[in-house]
């Protein structure tokens, strides 16, 4: 495993923009004595970015990780995090939220091998992200249905709290959301919105079903 990071500090000391890439490389045993070295292959790679301005993350070359992602031996590309409240998570939404608008990653998303998640858990993988439901019914009788930043939200919050007592589950943002619109505060709960794509229309229904 190859981990390579940096990190960069503000005037006061404090720690700025963040960057970690966990790159595992597999060698596969040679098949005889004449077979010569086995070639090494890239077989995952895991990113953890931590940006103050997270609008850095639109401008990101992700392009050139494509050769890298599209090698049959490659199993995932993987954006993480550490904790929700953490900058980091601000940074993987951001990406996310342009995935779920298809303007980036969007080869890597078709290809199956597009991942986000914490550092431990279950990821959050292709398969998701594509069939992510935009509407939700809460107790069979409330539907409410989700922005592009509410889906990304609600993909990165885990089923079931397994780590930070403090952690919200999907189950409980979603109850935040409808109490938060019921009352008109804003939807906006632990994390930051990201603006919609130019065109695309933000919902916030909120249906009682008879």
């Amino acid at each position: 495993m190859l981990i390579i990071s940096s990190h960069s500090y503000d005037q006061d000391g404090f720690k700025g923009d963040y960057f970690a890439a966990a790159i595992k490389v597999c060698r596969p045993s040679a098949a005889g004595q004449d077979a010569g070295p086995p070639l090494a292959y890239v077989e995952s790679i895991s990113l953890q970015l931590s940006f103050e301005n997270v609008e850095a993350m639109d401008t990101l070359d992700w392009d050139a990780l494509r050769a890298v992602v599209d090698s049959p031996h490659m199993h995932y590309l993987r954006i993480r995090y550490f904790q929700q409240r953490n900058k980091d998570f601000e940074t993987a939404k951001r990406v996310l939220c342009s995935v779920l608008r298809r303007t980036q990653l969007t080869w890597a998303l078709e290809s199956g091998k597009l991942q986000f998640g914490r550092l431990t858990g279950d990821p959050v993988t292709s398969a998701d992200i594509l069939s992510v439901p935009a509407e939700h019914i809460i107790d069979g009788i409330t539907t409410i249905t989700l922005d592009i930043a509410e889906q990304a939200d609600w993909l990165l919050y885990p089923v079931q709290r397994r780590h930070l007592a403090r952690d919200t589950t999907r189950e409980e943002y979603l109850r935040q959301l409808v109490a938060a619109r019921a009352s008109g505060a804003s939807a906006n709960l632990g994390s930051e919105v990201a603006p919609p794509i130019a065109g695309s229309t933000q919902h916030t229904a909120l249906e009682q079903t008879p």
